[in-house]
């Protein structure tokens, strides 16, 4: 766990939003997770696909909370935001490859920290 210089986390947010921006359809991959997190909340918010990769689009620097290891990929890191919706704070935790990977996209169960704001 760690939290990356601002600058760094501008970047990631510009490159999320170019990737979104291409194509948010395709270029947007949501874990279908076991415990269905991901998926109950998106149902319980009346959201849709198109409506998580807008949400992306929006996140700021004021969003980040920190970034994690990637345990599934070695090397690799996994960047937690945080984002109000509907009067719910989200937490969300997404990755850059060939698409933007969310892997989280619920409600949140813990406090969680913005080092920007």
């Amino acid at each position: 766990m760690a939290v990356y210089p601002e600058g760094e986390v501008v970047q990631f947010i510009f490159d999320i939003r170019a990737k979104l921006m291409l194509d948010k359809l395709n270029n947007l991959y949501i874990v279908p997770r076991a415990d269905r997190k991901n998926q109950l909340c998106m149902l319980n918010l009346g959201l849709r696909h198109n409506d998580v990769a807008d949400i992306l689009s929006q996140l700021e620097t004021e969003n980040y909370s920190e970034t994690v290891d990637d345990t599934d990929r070695p090397g690799k890191y996994l960047w937690v935001f945080g984002f109000i919706y509907d009067g719910n704070e989200l937490y969300i935790k997404i990755s850059l490859r060939e698409k933007v990977v969310c892997v989280s996209f619920h409600i949140k169960e813990h406090v969680i920290t913005y080092p920007y704001r």
